[in-house]
């Protein structure tokens, strides 16, 4: 596969080429050097080949045993330190996935979270150099943007000036692709949107061959629905809906659409394939979240509480859990299955009790509220609870 546009490269496309090389050496690297003492601790012992493969290609297959390993390496919560160490061997055992470069993220999260952008920005740096003008090295930069987008950005940077002057040094090469994909993103959490979808577009049509290109094409799908552009949002997914890796998610994002335009029946279906095929754990739990409350609106209540169920499998401790355990519960009451909805509810409540770590008391007061409520209600229906 040709990785320039076109799919043949020309003298004029080799020579653009070589500029683009010369202007990244110019510019892709406004930070001062770093050396292999000032990356990330956990990060040191790394071989050059693994930090190397994580900017190998500008969008990874997803790997779903490397992906429960990254979510692995949050749970239990421990310091910081260690979870460093638990992501870098995530890196090391699944290189070239896109849990390895997620895991990358959330390494330099930790530090961006304290302040200490200097860290947090060095292994992206390090590549820069290290890598001058080779692909890895606008790779790196690139996903020193994604960083940003995932964890804040320090004083003096504009992520959205640096993609679009990104997109023109990386004019023909698959990272102007993905910097469109990114640019898109960004432009769509500030509420541009039409600018969003414009880059999602050239994203897709100009790159299709991309692993990114029906990536793109859900995201923007997504955004439709959220204006309520519901007949667009189906459009614009095209055949990806076929895709061997991206199918799950864009059936998820049809059944969006669908639901949007009032068709249950269709929107259920989607989902439940959606939930069987997502590409990560994450999701898989929320394509069984949204079955769950399509079967409820459509007063399934019985396969809403066993989809509201799996989506559990899928969704470690946190706020996302404790409200679909909730949903668990009003299902199952709904369903008159009140022996399970009762065990049910004592059993989150210990859950919550026994991990105040994970909950703010808010939530924790929240649960214990809707516990009672539901449990009470039932009584006055004439249930009797065990």
């Amino acid at each position: 596969m040709s990785w320039l546009r076109g799919g043949t490269t020309s003298v004029r496309k080799t020579l653009c080429l070589v500029c683009v090389g010369v202007l990244i050496s110019l510019v892709a690297c406004p930070g001062a050097a770093v050396s292999p003492a000032e990356l990330p601790p956990a990060l040191q012992a790394l071989p050059m080949a693994d930090l190397l493969g994580l900017f190998s290609v500008t969008f990874e297959e997803p790997n779903y045993l490397a992906e429960v390993a990254r979510l692995r390496a949050w749970a239990p919560p421990v310091p910081d330190e260690q979870n460093a160490g638990r992501l870098v061997e995530v890196i090391h055992r699944y290189p070239r996935t896109a849990a390895a470069r997620r895991a990358l993220l959330d390494l330099a999260g930790i530090y961006a979270r304290k302040g200490d952008w200097v860290t947090a920005q060095s292994p992206f740096y390090y590549v820069m150099e290290v890598a001058e003008g080779k692909s890895e090295a606008r790779i790196a930069r690139l996903r020193l943007l994604e960083m940003y987008r995932h964890w804040g950005t320090p004083d003096g940077v504009n992520p959205i000036s640096e993609l679009q002057e990104a997109i023109r040094l990386f004019s023909g090469t698959p990272e102007e692709g993905f910097a469109h994909v990114l640019l898109g993103d960004f432009l769509n959490e500030q509420d541009k949107k039409e600018e969003a979808y414009a880059h999602y577009r050239i994203a897709a049509k100009q790159f299709p061959r991309a692993l990114f290109a029906n990536y793109a094409r859900v995201r923007h799908s997504l955004a439709l629905s959220d204006e309520k552009r519901y007949p667009e949002a189906r459009e614009v997914l095209g055949a990806s809906g076929h895709d061997p890796i991206w199918s799950g998610r864009a059936l998820l994002a049809r059944a969006e659409a669908l639901d949007g335009e009032g068709d249950l029946d269709k929107a259920i279906a989607d989902c439940t394939i959606a939930a069987e095929t997502g590409d990560v754990p994450q999701i898989r739990g929320e394509a069984y979240r949204l079955l769950g409350e399509l079967c409820s609106r459509r007063g399934l209540h019985d396969r809403a509480a066993d989809a509201y169920r799996l989506s559990l499998v899928y969704t470690p401790l946190g706020p996302d859990r404790l409200e679909r355990q909730l949903s668990v519960l009003k299902s199952l009451a709904a369903a008159g299955r009140n022996a399970e909805a009762s065990a049910a509810a004592a059993s989150l409540e210990m859950e919550v009790l026994n991990s105040s770590w994970c909950y703010s008391p808010e939530e924790m007061t929240r649960a214990t509220h809707e516990i009672d409520s539901l449990l009470a209600e039932m009584a006055r229906n004439g249930s009797r609870l065990p």
